[in-house]
């Protein structure tokens, strides 16, 4: 399979929602999920109409895609993360200095949750424990294992290019819901 055919068929999996899994469950595939790969996450109707109304933008089922297992572009280290690792520990259960998702997620949840923050950048304990609560109701996730860590920043980029989640911000073209989430991440991370 030639570079291209790989990248639509990783893209394919991502974007079919019918693969997706409730958090709470995660991982179906004990498996794929002990490998590094790619992943996707998905809102239910109750999550998309408050990121919407938050976001002031329309948002799609589809929010994010990410990946585990990379190696590092700057320094050439080898991860060791999983799928299992990067969505249960940083995504799921983690907090808001372990996970971009999870931060712009605690973000868009910040108001209409009333969530407290312990300081700048750190939710209350108590508050963070209900952002997994919100993520484990709310959103569900789907995961594509892949084989080559050397070649899986790449790939993830390719995926990027093709879906293009509103949710990711990093090298994305610039949009209103983008500036909106930046804004807010900014504010909590600063603790305004």
């Amino acid at each position: 399979m030639n570079r291209r055919s790989a990248i639509q068929r990783v893209a394919s999996l991502l974007a079919d929602r019918t693969r997706s899994e409730s958090p709470r469950e995660f991982p179906g595939d004990t498996d794929g999920a002990a490998k590094a790969g790619l992943y996707s996450w998905w809102a239910d109707g109750e999550a998309r109409e408050l990121f919407e109304s938050v976001g002031r933008a329309p948002v799609g089922a589809l929010v994010y895609v990410g990946q585990a297992g990379a190696r590092s572009g700057l320094s050439g280290k080898e991860s060791t993360a999983t799928l299992k690792s990067r969505i249960r520990s940083n995504h799921i259960r983690g907090n808001l200095s372990s996970s971009t998702f999870r931060l712009t997620i605690s973000a868009m949840l910040r108001g209409p949750l009333n969530l407290r923050l312990e300081r700048p950048g750190k939710l209350v304990s108590a508050e963070n424990h209900r952002v997994t609560q919100w993520i484990e109701s709310h959103l569900r996730v789907s995961i594509v294992p892949w084989n080559h860590r050397d070649s899986l920043g790449c790939v993830e980029q390719a995926v990027l290019d093709v879906l293009d989640p509103p949710f990711n911000l990093d090298g994305r073209p610039p949009t209103a819901l983008r500036q909106r989430l930046t804004d807010l991440r900014r504010a909590i991370t600063q603790g305004k």
